[in-house]
């Protein structure tokens, strides 16, 4: 977020750390504002999955994988285990989604994990729902994958939403792998369903 305070043609005061004062004054002069003028900057962007077809995402009706499965896309591997890049119920109709399925009768819990890595990420916003009180785990790796370090749990509802995963608080982290794991509640269901999608890595790094 960057302001200055303006008085005709003259900046009495400026504050930002993303742009520089004649950008923000020039704005808060042409707008007509002689008081405080805000501009609101975003974050930078980094990389975006949509688990779409274009990438290379190939979807399937097969969730009951007990061994993950390769999406080899345009960027990067992803691993899947016990679910499934579909267009099931997807969170946006007409395109893909990442979809679990809790089968009981098998011995493994549904996750997915980026089986490569990206540099310079601050956070992640991702889009995600479910069908039966089930959850999400979020966390990352800068080890190759050896270890899963951040975790964090991610309440879910049966209507999308928009979560914001923290990597680093200052700048950004290089080396990240993304995973996620389905959460099971205490009373299990059958087949029950984690819908994720449109992963977006960010950087606050100017």
């Amino acid at each position: 977020m960057a302001y200055a305070v303006i008085s005709g043609t003259t900046v009495l005061s400026f504050t930002s750390t993303t742009r520089s004062i004649g950008a923000v004054a020039k704005m808060a002069i042409d707008s007509g504002n002689a008081g405080t003028y805000l501009d609101q900057v975003y974050d930078k962007y980094v990389l975006f999955i949509g688990f779409e077809s274009w990438a290379g995402f190939e979807s399937s009706t097969y969730y009951k994988n007990i061994v993950p499965r390769e999406h080899v896309t345009d960027v990067g591997n992803w691993q899947v285990l016990e679910g499934n890049v579909s267009t099931t119920n997807q969170i946006e109709p007409g395109e893909q989604s990442l979809q679990f399925r809790d089968y009981q009768s098998n011995s493994v819990i549904g996750s997915a994990y980026m089986d490569y890595s990206i540099d310079d990420v601050t956070y992640v916003t991702f889009r995600a729902k479910d069908t039966s009180d089930y959850d999400v785990a979020v966390s990352y790796s800068t080890d190759g994958g050896t270890n899963w370090i951040g975790a964090e749990i991610f309440e879910l509802a049966t209507s999308v939403a928009t979560y914001t995963y923290t990597v680093a608080s200052g700048v950004g982290t290089n080396d990240v792998q993304l995973k996620f794991d389905v959460v099971q509640p205490a009373v299990l269901v059958d087949k029950a369903r984690v819908y994720i999608d449109d992963i977006q890595f960010f950087t606050n790094a100017k």
